[in-house]
Parts: C-alpha cells; sequence; structure tokens
C-alpha cells in the first residue's frame, strides 16, 4: 500500500527583490471592511547576509 503524499500548503505571500538588494515582503490580510478593498501587509527586510532568513520568518510569521 502506498503513502498519500501530505497536501501541500499555499504560500502565505510573497518576497520581491529590490534594486538596492532589499527583499520585500508582501502578506495578503483580507479585504477591508470600508472600502471592499484587499489589505496586504508591506514590510521592507534590510539587505545583508541573514535577509533571506529574515523575510522567510516575515512572510510565514514563525
Amino acid at each position: 500500500m502506498t503513502r498519500q503524499a501530505a497536501p501541500r500548503q499555499r504560500q502565505r505571500g510573497t518576497i520581491d527583490a529590490l534594486p538596492s538588494g532589499a527583499l520585500r515582503v508582501r502578506a495578503y490580510a483580507g479585504v477591508d471592511p470600508l472600502t471592499k478593498r484587499r489589505h496586504d501587509l508591506t514590510e521592507v527586510i534590510p539587505p545583508g547576509p541573514n535577509a533571506a532568513r529574515e523575510a522567510e520568518k516575515k512572510r510565514t510569521g514563525c
């Protein structure tokens, strides 16, 4: 009998590289109840040796 693989989880946001070397993390935060528009949380991680790790921690919320 074969074992089924665990279902893949969706990513919670995106990580974009900026021209300065910094990383921008964007995550969906729901719909604004007044304007009915999409609401995204955005944070910029400064460039450095641990920037990718920090960006991933911000994206996943851990």
